[in-house]
């Protein structure tokens, strides 16, 4: 007799196995013990709720990040279609897991926070209550004090969420599956309407769950999963006023913007970081091997598929969140990395085992995990353990009372989102710029939104966005087209100390030809298009190829304008390092 995976998994918090109770669908008393068994985890899961909902505390202000959630906002709230007017990371569900407030749909989003929070905490702490008591308060304890300092957070228990109820899959028994199997496609769906690093997670999690359910001869249930989420991605799109001609764009253009940004956006990690960064992930890929070998005891063909399948799966996870930590290293990036290596580590001893002495390794290991990913944090935090330590009970408080008083931290949350508003007004512009469509050049569109002005974003909105030739022709396409808009707010402020022309550089090198400034106000200036637009004229003058180092002389052509494009190539070495950590 074949035992696979799921046969394993009939087990209960003793670790025994009912083989009876794992093949009787129909018992009359199974439904009653299991909603039993799950009250205690969802009651716990409530209180981590509480610490961990990711209730907005910020108004939109006029800095990079809050523009590209303003304009998320505003593309919600006005109907834009992801893939053809905007191309960013983000998709329509995006505005949802910012970390600022919705002036668009404020309760809509206070909505998804709750349950987004409930949804990742019942799916972790049913998954916990499958273990013993000791290691049950260690996958709880950390993950919450851990993700309670990491801010922001919705990704994190996105991340976290995807895990959990995918592991649950496989682990419950046939009357829980269901329940598991339906908030995972949930979540699945919310996360790829949501952003495109959220996407890859997600359909791999789903491609790793039908592929074991068909090795363990589960059709039905692989077909239901495709099914379910096919149905489920297409019904959102569309509920949510999306074209269906543009999905196949916004994938298109959502995973050429992902591809270019550890060439582009990549920032080095504090020194600090890097070694217990690499240490996680040597930690988090050894438990996979030895989890994911012994998750399955059946010796056939099909358990060794189940196993590199289920292997696969999670390095392949871990993959995009140490690339999602360490190729822009900043705190924000860190933190999801330092949450989520040790807490895919503790989440994997929720898959079955029969050999204690595997059990001991793993676990182990884990210690270790924990305590190399708690120091890191508490010194990426300024190495303050009281404040580090009483974070959860601060964010217990502090949306306590949030949720008790919402008319009161609505009031508030308005209040401070008008005074940005009033502080960031530029009256002259306003008046010039009339009921005539706006576009800005820069990281800084909140103003435009600020101001109420007719606001026609190119596709891709931030200048630093459009870091490949495909972007910048999308921009400079647009421009060129009926939809161009009658006006520009230009400010030009490169991000990363960059030189200034390698964002947006064919929008850029278009303005200067095309618009002229008529006025200025604040940090902007105000173009308007000549009469007529031209396309640039260029004449090859000159190519070659040069060594890092070597200087490529301009002197020969005086004070003419010339246009510079380098390509570079990186070595066989290079590009492994770009795959596994980002270009030198």
């Amino acid at each position: 007799m074949r035992k696979d995976l799921a046969v394993a998994n009939q087990t209960g918090p003793t670790g025994k196995c009912d083989r009876e109770q794992a093949q009787s669908l129909t018992s009359s008393s199974r439904a009653p013990a299991w909603i039993r068994q799950a009250i205690s985890p969802l009651i716990t899961a409530v209180l981590l709720a509480v610490i961990l909902v990711t209730i907005p505390r910020l108004p939109l202000g006029n800095d990079d990040d809050s523009s590209w959630s303003a304009v998320l906002d505003y593309a919600h709230q006005n109907g834009l279609q992801v893939g053809a007017d905007l191309v960013f990371s983000y998709g329509p569900l995006g505005f949802l897991i910012t970390p600022y407030w919705s002036p668009a749909a404020p309760w809509l989003r206070i909505g998804v926070d709750i349950a987004l929070a409930f949804s990742v905490t019942a799916g972790l702490c049913l998954a916990a209550w499958r273990t013993g008591i000791l290691w049950r308060c260690m996958v709880l304890v950390t993950f919450t004090l851990l993700a309670a300092n990491a801010d922001p957070r919705s990704e994190l228990l996105v991340f976290t969420g995807l895990l959990s109820w995918s592991v649950l899959c496989l682990v419950c028994s046939s009357s829980a599956r269901t329940v598991a199997s339906v908030a995972f496609l949930c979540l699945a769906v919310f996360a790829s309407l949501a952003k495109m690093t959220l996407l890859f997670p997600a359909i791999i999690s789903l491609v790793a769950l039908i592929g074991l359910f068909l090795l363990q001869g589960q059709a039905r249930l692989a077909r239901g999963l495709l099914l379910g989420f096919s149905v489920l991605f297409l019904g959102a799109w569309v509920l949510l006023g999306q074209r269906l001609a543009n999905l196949g764009s916004f994938l298109m253009h959502g995973f050429v913007m992902s591809a270019g940004y550890d060439q582009t956006m990549w920032a080095e990690p504090f020194p600090a970081m890097l070694l217990p960064g690499i240490l996680l992930v040597l930690l988090t890929v050894a438990i996979v091997v030895v989890r994911t070998w012994t998750a399955v005891a059946s010796k056939e063909k099909r358990a060794i598929g189940q196993r590199i399948l289920l292997a696969g799966w999670f390095v392949s996870v871990l993959f995009i969140v140490w690339k999602h930590g360490f190729v822009r290293a900043d705190r924000d990036h860190l933190v999801v990395f330092l949450t989520l290596a040790p807490s895919m580590g503790l989440i994997l001893e929720f898959l079955p085992c029969e050999r204690k002495t595997v059990r001991l390794y793993t676990r182990g290991l884990g210690i270790p995990f924990a305590v190399i990913a708690l120091l890191a944090f508490n010194w990426l935090f300024g190495a303050k353990p009281k404040s580090f330590l009483g974070r959860p009970l601060l964010l217990a408080v502090t949306h306590t009372r949030s949720l008790l008083a919402p008319a009161a931290y609505g009031r508030t949350m308005r209040e401070l989102q008008e005074a940005e508003r009033q502080a960031n007004q530029l009256p002259k512009l306003r008046a010039k710029a009339g009921t005539g469509s706006v576009d800005v050049f820069g990281c800084n569109q909140a103003y435009a939104i600020f101001n109420a002005m007719n606001y026609r974003p190119r596709p891709v909105f931030q200048s630093y966005a459009a870091y490949s030739g495909s972007l910048m022709n999308l921009n400079e396409q647009f421009y060129f087209s009926q939809h161009s808009p009658d006006s520009v707010l230009f400010r030009l402020t490169p991000i990363d100390e960059r030189f200034p022309t390698m964002e947006d550089a064919f929008l850029f090198r278009d303005l200067l030809i095309n618009y002229r400034p008529l006025d200025l106000e604040g940090p902007f200036l105000f173009l308007k298009p000549k009469q007529q637009l031209t396309a640039p004229a260029l004449t090859l003058s000159k190519e070659g190829q040069v060594h890092p180092g070597e200087m490529i002389s301009l002197r020969e052509y005086g004070n003419a304008n010339i246009w510079l494009e380098i390509t570079s190539t990186p070595t066989v070495l290079g590009e492994g390092l770009t795959l596994h950590y980002h270009p030198s």
